[in-house]
């Protein structure tokens, strides 16, 4: 697996591991406002538990099994990921490494 890239299709076992939202994480994707952010928060989140980094591709080319799987733990449309990035500061945010998302992985790995 490339650093920051997803090498293959994320299995079964793989979205239960890396994606499956616990506590602190579900509330940080549920607290975001919009049905994009939170879709992209959730996505963002378990990409940088799977790969240790943020991914280095957009959104937009991350596997849609992966957001299906976190668009259905938050009760979203996956089609909202489309919406994820077009603010400005979303943007600035997955390029550059949210903070937020970095303490969250830290949690999780306990």
């Amino acid at each position: 697996m490339g650093r920051g890239r997803f090498a293959a299709e994320p299995t079964p076992d793989e979205l239960e591991q890396f994606f499956r939202l616990n506590g602190p994480g579900l509330e940080a994707a549920k607290a975001k406002r919009s049905a994009a952010n939170r879709l992209g928060f959730a996505v963002l989140w378990g990409s940088v538990w799977m790969l240790g980094v943020f991914p280095t591709e957009d959104l937009a080319v991350v596997s849609g099994v992966v957001v299906r799987f976190a668009a259905d733990q938050l009760g979203v449309d996956s089609t909202e990921r489309s919406g994820y990035g077009m603010r400005k500061q979303n943007r600035y945010r997955a390029r550059r490494g949210d903070p937020r998302l970095l303490r969250l992985s830290r949690v999780r790995r306990g």
